[in-house]
């Protein structure tokens, strides 16, 4: 279900401050949400649960300084795995070489109440990553 970048934004912008829950996709189902339960709310998708790695297969590359919006970002690990996902907000206008990117972070799964999650910090946030410490990718659903 393909949505505007910018609508897709404001419904994750709406989640700033959700507790962090390991397998959460957010109210009414559950207190709190990760990283891929955040990026699939957004976008109102109702079908099947998708981890960050799947997330990535259902994506493709977009190249530096090409992002836009609601784009996906997923930290380069040097195992090659895949375990994070966050959406571009847009570029750090303190650092261009660093994009502003809204994740559901901060927390593992550990995180089985709220009140572990606040204790962590775990939340969906604003963070300002490195552009050359992620791989920016599109949705293509």
């Amino acid at each position: 279900m393909k949505m505007d970048p910018n609508e897709v934004l404001r419904r994750a912008m709406a989640d700033l401050g959700l507790p962090y829950q390991w397998g959460g996709s957010g109210p009414p189902k559950d207190w709190g949400i990760d990283c891929s339960g955040e990026v699939l709310r957004a976008r109102q998708w109702t079908g099947k649960d998708l981890c960050a790695a799947k997330l990535y297969d259902l994506s493709v590359p977009v190249p530096p300084g090409e992002e836009r919006p609601a784009d996906l970002a997923f930290p380069i690990r040097a195992d090659k795995r895949v375990t994070h996902v966050a959406q571009v907000v847009g570029p750090d206008h303190d650092d261009p070489r660093r994009l502003v990117v809204l994740e559901a972070g901060g927390g593992d799964q550990t995180c089985t109440t709220p009140e572990i999650a606040r204790a962590k910090g775990a939340c969906v946030r604003l963070v300002s990553w490195s552009r050359l410490a992620c791989e920016v990718r599109r949705w293509t659903i």
